[in-house]
C-alpha cells in the first residue's frame, strides 16, 4: 500500500495504491473551502471488487476522514 500527497497551485491530488490499483481524490479551492468530485477511496475501492469489510473500515477512518492531506496542503501553501 502506497498513500501519497501532491499539492499544486488551487488543491491537492491525494493517492492511494493497494494490491495493483491506484484510486484518486482531486481537490480545488473555492470559495468555500477545498472541494471534491471524487468517491472516498473506500467507495472506489469498494466498487472496484473489494469487500473485505476491515480493509474498506480502515481506509475510512485513517485515510478518508483524515485530515493529514488537508494540513499537507496547507504546509505547502504557507512555505510557498
Amino acid at each position: 500500500m502506497k498513500y501519497t500527497v501532491e499539492t499544486h497551485g488551487v488543491g491537492y491530488t491525494e493517492t492511494l495504491e493497494f494490491r495493483g490499483k491506484t484510486y484518486q481524490k482531486e481537490y480545488e479551492r473555492d470559495f468555500s473551502g477545498m472541494l471534491t468530485q471524487d468517491k472516498d477511496f473506500w467507495e472506489q475501492m469498494e466498487a472496484d471488487g473489494i469487500h473485505d469489510e476491515n480493509i474498506l473500515d480502515a481506509v475510512y477512518e485513517n485515510i478518508d476522514h483524515s485530515l493529514s492531506s488537508f494540513n499537507m496542503f496547507v504546509i505547502a501553501d504557507e512555505l510557498e
